[in-house]
């Protein structure tokens, strides 16, 4: 069967969707024919830009049933006439291509009813010989659209929903009245639209609803807004507008500025989809001099929950909205609240930094109340009477003693209520609730995690403990804290490492162990073959790719009864495609001389080394017989993908497994390449330098070809296979990485990819190049440059550990920025240590380091450092010389300094950025005349830097966070001075 059968089909069998974006298409693959068999067809070849037209339109002329058509992001510069020959098309999309007209035979397509024509470059629209009577959506956005107010709209007499943004018109067509079904029109970012013109004709639009206007240069209230009396929903986001004159119907707007209440409450107030106030959209409104909301607040019949923000009083009207189940008092201050007896539906209160005269007397008498969250609250409740509340499930509070909590310790009502507390320490009492069956870790940012870990045994009626997930413990400790609590029924881990350890098998009262990793950065984690013991469900795993063989793994063990302790550990790696773990358990099958001599071997799975047929040919010259099933073999070769039915007859059939890694080995010994003999790094230098040069790519592939792979030429060949446009070098390096490459890498390649990568940071799919088998900065090289990048880049490095650091990263390209970001001090000190390998421009670290290499500071082409380091005891400043230091821009922030004065002698930078350094004085910068911009926040100093008088170059300085004046500033008659703290600087001199 054909790929297009086997897989696109599969997955269209449900919806009719055939998903075939971005494949390299230039026609249709072999066996689309299968797509006759659907009742409806979308086929969706959106981003093929090498797509042939005309060929791929006639091809789906033989399908029936087409009703929708995706050539989006294809090049298309003209739509071919054959279109009309798919004549049931319900839907259409063009958009992202190059169309710079629309043929009048569009008009052949009596069944469209929707048309995407979205940025491509068309001036208006053809005169067309017959209506498109069906047509009810239009997207003409991102087109010039300059002749728009020549076309005749009224061809299309169905249309509901128009899209004209992004366009240069001036005015609108006359024909657009005629629309009589028009409901949604969007006109965003016309800057050149004349506005008012547009609105008095669109008010002949009878039907029009909803109208959009968004960036379209509005600066006055348009007269013609008054004529739209029948708009219920305007956007009038990005303009200069600050008001809107009555407009009765209005129900939504949405715009940059906030809204009178009494306006704003008046149009939501019949609206059922509006159920929570949103005070942030209107202004603050007063009376008397008193922050409160108007009285129409009692209209809003259809709000179930409202927020009070940093109010002085609450009206008496809200008493009338009995349909509230939510409320919220945050910050604000009240001397009295009003009578609320009336909201008996309250089922969710919380007060946050609010301050009351004492406690609100209507909490305690909400027969409804279910959760009550009090924080930061400058009155304390009587938590006796909160305990007596009839439905009361759940207290969150910041505030709570021992003596507190004894009314929570006995059931209220036949009930526990669960306790939750804020507070960076808990109270002793707390351990012996009955009501926590849930102790979660990430709800306590501050607190003491072993000490709480071990009084969690005192907790009666604990069920489920949940680690925390951004400071997670190492896992070897989590579970000898588990291994403690031998009542505990659920866990949920978050291991900061991909390898788990075995001991994780050996949790038996716990009844599920919940798995989760941060698959941006670790990829497929490594489960102990061991788990394959543990009970069937107590491993529960995400539903993620990198889970997939896992998941499939333990499925199989369940449901096809494979006994013995070992023979099921051996199976799941099997299953599971643990390469790696198979290589250390499987012993070596070869005999000195590399044969298997008299070995009958079954082939199980799909071998990447060669074809199957070549492959036997390759174990017949080494003496072995192949043989068609497992029963009649002796040696079974273990390819990728392995069936489940292989592994249920290995595991009843024990035999000799000759792994795919083995046989690749053993050739590599017999052949021994010259490139892995001494002088093979003299040719990986070659190949690196080939791969640097325009056109010679082919060549270099031709090297490695010949001569075999390490592990940065391996990395070479990963990131030519998946990042190249080049169909043709692509195939070939893939076809070389499946030759040198292990099997154990390519598992990983085909969990972690994503064809989202090729246009992301490297950051942001780290987790695909840090592998052991792979050289990160190899890898990143050949991306760059399978990526078209040859002369200096950005480059994004994140979460990245000392083991993955190589001397590769000398041969990057040129570096304009590099950025690491990590979470520790330790994490980075090879990757720093290595840095002067590089070219590099500008550096930015985001990390809580406390030194940095004197040898990066000297970096002779290095323009800027900055160094964010929240976290960090302390930074120390090295002690160099002016002549030891050429880069004139230096931004250090978020951590003490040490020997600050020691740069002093950097009397070359025009840039100095020492924010939040805990600052004693800064006179050290005394003589840096050469000073352009000066940043000394938040550093609570008493004085500007002594001899600022003669910073004449000086133009912008910031002084925040600290006990400077303006003033202080004035003094200094600094003549260029022309940014004070991020502002326009007004001199006084």
């Amino acid at each position: 069967m054909d790929y297009f059968e086997t897989h696109v089909m599969k997955n269209a069998q449900a919806t009719g969707y055939v998903d075939l974006q971005r494949k390299r298409l230039s026609t249709l693959p072999r066996g689309y024919e299968a797509a006759a068999k659907l009742p409806y067809v979308h086929v969706d070849l959106s981003g093929n830009r090498e797509l042939q037209h005309d060929t791929v339109i006639n091809q789906l002329a033989a399908v029936p049933h087409m009703q929708a058509l995706s050539m989006a992001f294809t090049g298309m510069e003209e739509l071919p006439a054959g279109i009309i020959r798919l004549s049931g098309l319900q839907c259409l999309d063009l958009s992202h291509n190059k169309l710079k007209t629309l043929p009048s035979f569009i008009a052949g397509l009596q069944q469209l009813k929707v048309l995407k024509l979205n940025n491509n470059k068309l001036s208006g629209l053809p005169h067309l010989p017959q209506p498109l009577p069906l047509l009810e959506e239009l997207h003409l956005g991102g087109n010039t659209l300059a002749a728009l107010a020549d076309s005749d709209l009224s061809m299309f007499p169905a249309l509901k929903k128009l899209y004209l943004d992004g366009g240069q018109f001036t005015r609108l067509p006359a024909s657009v009245t005629r629309l009589s079904q028009l409901e949604i029109l969007v006109l965003d970012n016309n800057g050149f639209l004349k506005i008012t013109d547009a609105c008095r004709l669109l008010a002949g639009c009878g039907a029009l609803r909803r109208l959009s206007m968004q960036n379209c240069d509005v600066s006055v209230s348009p007269d013609g807004l008054t004529a739209l009396q029948q708009i219920t929903a305007l956007d009038l986001r990005k303009n200069m507008l600050r008001s809107i004159p009555h407009m009765p119907r209005l129900t939504s707007i949405e715009c940059d500025w906030p809204l009178p209440a009494p306006f704003y409450f008046n149009m939501i107030k019949d609206r059922p989809d509006i159920s929570s106030l949103q005070l942030f959209k209107i202004l603050p409104y007063e009376e008397d001099g008193v922050r409160t909301l108007p009285a129409n607040t009692g209209e809003l019949q259809y709000l179930d929950s409202i927020t009070f923000t940093d109010l002085q009083r609450i009206p008496a009207t809200v008493n009338k909205l009995a349909q509230l189940t939510s409320l919220s008092f945050i910050n604000g201050e009240y001397a009295a609240l009003p009578d609320l007896s009336g909201l008996q539906a309250i089922a969710h209160v919380l007060v946050s930094g609010t301050r009351f005269a004492a406690f609100p007397e209507f909490i305690y008498q909400l027969p409804a109340l279910k959760t009550l969250t009090i924080e930061r609250c400058t009155v304390r409740p009587d938590y006796a009477r909160i305990a007596r509340l009839p439905a009361l499930e759940k207290i969150t509070t910041d505030d709570v003693t021992d003596t507190d909590l004894q009314h929570f310790l006995q059931p209220v009502h036949g009930r526990s209520i669960d306790v939750v507390i804020t507070a960076a320490q808990l109270p002793d009492a707390y351990y012996d609730l009955p009501c926590v069956q849930v102790f979660d870790l990430n709800q306590y940012e501050a607190i003491d995690v072993h000490h709480a870990l071990s009084m969690l045994h005192r907790l009666p009626n604990l069920h489920t403990l949940i680690f925390n997930k951004v400071r997670p413990l190492p896992a070897a400790d989590c579970i000898r804290w588990l291994q403690q609590l031998p009542r505990l029924k659920e866990v949920t881990l978050y291991p900061d490492e991909q390898t788990v350890p075995a001991s994780l098998a050996g949790l038996p009262h716990l009844e599920h162990i919940r798995l989760f990793w941060n698959e941006h950065y670790w990829g497929i984690p490594h489960l102990p073959p061991a788990v394959a013991n543990t009970r069937p469900g107590q491993l529960v795993l995400e539903n993620k790719p990198s889970m997939k063989a896992y998941r499939h793994a333990f499925e199989v063990l369940q449901n096809r009864q494979i006994t013995g302790m070992a023979t099921r550990e051996l199976a799941f790696c099997l299953l599971a495609r643990r390469y790696d773990e198979l290589k250390q358990r499987v012993p070596w099958p070869f005999t000195p001389e590399g044969q298997l001599p008299g070995a009958q071997v079954y082939i199980a799975g799909e071998p990447t080394l060669c074809t199957r047929k070549a492959l036997k040919a390759v174990l017949q010259q080494r003496g072995a017989a192949i043989v068609g099933e497992i029963a009649a073999a002796t040696h079974v070769f273990v390819g990728q993908h392995i069936s489940a039915t292989a592994v249920v007859q290995l595991s009843g059939h024990p035999v000799q497994l000759v792994l795919e890694d083995h046989l690749k080995a053993q050739t590599w010994k017999e052949e021994a390449p010259f490139l892995m003999e001494e002088g093979g790094q003299e040719l990986v230098s070659q190949v690196t330098r080939l791969l640097k040069t325009d056109g010679k790519l082919p060549l270099a592939l031709q090297v490695i070809s010949g001569g075999g792979a390490n592990r940065v030429l391996i990395s070479y060949l990963a990131a030519l296979h998946l990042f190249h446009r080049n169909d043709t070098i692509a195939s070939e390096a893939k076809g070389l990485l499946r030759k040198f490459a292990s099997a154990a890498l390519q598992h990983h390649i085909d969990v972690t990819w994503s064809d989202t990568f090729r246009y992301k940071r490297e950051d942001e799919f780290s987790a695909l190049y840090l592998h052991p088998e792979l050289d990160m900065f190899a890898f990143l090289l050949a991306c760059f440059r399978a990526r078209g990048v040859d002369g200096r880049t950005n480059l994004w490095l994140k979460h990245i550990p000392d083991t993955a650091v190589t001397d590769s990263i000398r041969d990057m390209l040129p570096v304009n920025m590099l950025s690491i970001e990590s979470p520790g001090n330790a994490a980075i000190t090879k990757l720093l240590e290595k840095l002067p390998l590089m070219q590099l421009q500008n550096l930015v670290i985001e990390a809580p380091i406390t030194a940095l290499p004197s040898e990066v500071w000297q970096m002779p082409a290095l323009q800027n450092i900055t160094l964010r380091l929240k976290g960090s005891p302390g930074f120390t400043i090295p002690p160099l010389g002016p002549n030891q230091v050429a880069f004139p821009r230096l931004s250090l922030e978020g951590a003490p300094l040490l020997h600050p004065e020691r740069v002093s002698a950097w009397d070359k930078l025009t840039s100095c950025i020492l924010r939040d350094c805990s600052l004693q004085h800064a006179d050290f910068l005394a003589g840096m005349c050469q000073l352009e911009l000066l940043d000394i926040s938040n550093n609570n100093l008493a004085a500007l830097p002594a001899g600022m008088r003669a910073f004449d170059r000086l133009s912008s300085l910031a002084i925040e966070g600290n006990n400077i004046s303006e003033k202080d500033v004035d003094a200094l008659l600094l003549p260029l001075l022309d940014v004070l703290n991020n502002m326009r600087y007004s001199k006084k001199y």
